[in-house]
């Protein structure tokens, strides 16, 4: 029964720490989506932006210090197509995820779409 309670624990935990990863493709440029997600997450609560590789579509987000955990976040921007573009959450070695990010992209890229034009 222990043995059983052990490896139920320790599966748990490796998955918890392994990606998690979620995206949504969005019909616009690279350069309009990738500047959305830039402003969108900038207005997501206690992360902060702290680095941006738009050459590569990377930005890393990280939240806590001092007497929290430090978490960090990597937002992965692909172009597609010319008017399609992926945008995918990637968490490594992390035990939480944040709804908020893709609620926060969601809609800031979706405003913005409607008044891109084409």
């Amino acid at each position: 029964m222990i043995n059983r309670m052990i490896a139920g624990f320790a599966l748990l935990l490796l998955a918890g720490c392994s990606s998690m990863r979620q995206s949504q493709i969005y019909p616009m440029s690279f350069d309009q989506t990738y500047s959305s997600v830039i402003s969108a997450l900038n207005d997501v609560k206690s992360w902060r932006v702290v680095e941006t590789d738009q050459l590569n579509g990377f930005i890393t987000l990280e939240t806590g210090g001092f007497f929290q955990p430090r978490r960090a976040v990597r937002v992965i921007v692909k172009h597609l197509e010319p008017f399609q573009t992926k945008v995918e959450i990637d968490q490594h070695k992390t035990y939480w995820f944040n709804p908020d990010f893709i609620k926060a992209i969601d809609t800031r890229v979706n405003e913005r779409a409607l008044t891109y034009p084409r």
